[in-house]
């Protein structure tokens, strides 16, 4: 009924003006069109399809129109927030449509929830798996690592204590540097055990200070000459002259004295290990590097791992549990810094550390 009026008025203003017959056909025809392409548009918003464009003849700048023309806007921005939420973006807000607004609202709030909740359980489920990985680790080393040396130990001082007994020193010097040697590992392992222990219960305290860093190095690496002449390896320095770092002095420590019986362990006899350390703006890296046997790429990336059981003997059959160069990890990150390895297999490798330095 409204088109008929309209198209009766259309028809009466053009013979009011006395208009030609073209031009009366022309204009109804225009009318006539401007008012199917509305109807198009209106239909189409009826039947879902967002994708058409309004009618943009200025006839139909009316009210009605408008409102449609904000509703289509409006539903096609709904289009895309539910997009952005199935594709998981929840901070997605509906502002229009009343009642509508309010329970799609709530709609989402829950997914967040329920999101945020997944997430939690997400992390609860990977730190229990470290803590179980952290679990197996300990009981590998108390069950095995940790009782070879001393079985060790107690073997060759009875064998010491039975040629003693009967006079005979034939060999003696060899099964007592034989002790010497298992006594030093179970040191080394209860010290390990002993920091990563506290580390993980939250009883080790961080405690930087400044101290001289390159005189630290130079003790440990005297500590460890006499233990690397036994396989004939020898130590090299490359110490320039570098400003007291802000550190704990007995977490780099453990992580100098590990990292250089590693690359001890894992060198030939007859191989050369280098201890370097160079000052950048604003950090200071420590390299500790060995012509020896290397590792492959593949277990380049466990070698800082818990939940991985990576260890192998070393070029004297020297037994190692993986333990050191994870306390390194946790020690260096420590101090906000970082360490990586960088190696060949039969060429060896160099395992660096960095410390941020303060102004």
């Amino acid at each position: 009924m409204d088109f008929a009026k309209d198209l009766f008025d259309k028809a009466e203003q053009l013979i009011v003006k006395q208009a030609s017959g073209n031009e009366i056909i022309n204009n109804l025809t225009k009318f006539i069109k401007q008012h199917f392409n509305g109807a198009i548009f209106l239909n189409a918003i009826a039947n879902g399809n967002l994708d058409v464009n309004p009618p943009d003849d200025p006839l139909h700048q009316n009210f009605v129109i408008s409102q449609y023309k904000q509703l289509h806007s409006n539903l096609r921005h709904l289009t895309w927030q539910t997009q952005q939420i199935a594709k998981g973006d929840l901070k997605q807000k509906v502002s229009f449509l009343g009642d509508f607004s309010v329970a799609f609202n709530k709609m989402i709030e829950s997914l967040r929830e329920k999101q945020l909740f997944e997430e939690k359980i997400r992390i609860q489920n990977e730190q229990l798996q470290k803590l179980n990985a952290t679990k197996d680790k300990f009981f590998t080393i108390i069950a095995h690592d940790l009782k070879s040396p001393f079985n060790s130990i107690v073997g060759f001082s009875e064998l010491l204590v039975e040629k003693v007994k009967k006079n005979d020193y034939t060999g003696i010097g060899k099964y007592a540097g034989i002790v010497l040697q298992s006594s030093e590992r179970a040191l080394e392992l209860l010290m390990n055990l002993m920091e990563w222990s506290r580390s993980q219960t939250g009883k080790l305290e961080f405690n930087p200070e400044y101290f001289e860093i390159v005189k630290l190095i130079d003790d440990i690496a005297d500590l460890f000459r006499d233990i690397a002449g036994e396989k004939a390896i020898v130590i090299t320095l490359n110490l320039p002259s570098i400003n007291p770092v802000f550190a704990d002095k007995a977490m780099i420590n453990t992580v100098l004295r590990n990292l250089i019986s590693n690359a001890i362990k894992f060198t030939r006899p007859g191989g050369k290990i280098k201890i370097s350390a160079h000052e950048k703006p604003g950090e200071l890296t420590v390299s500790v590097a060995d012509n020896g046997v290397g590792i492959s790429k593949s277990n380049t990336h466990k070698l800082f791992m818990i939940e991985e059981n990576n260890t192998t003997p070393g070029t004297n059959n020297e037994k190692g549990t993986g333990l050191g160069l994870i306390l390194c990890k946790e020690f260096v990150e420590k101090h906000s810094g970082r360490i990586w390895v960088e190696s060949q297999e039969d060429k060896g490798s160099v395992f660096t550390f960095s410390l941020p330095l303060k102004n």
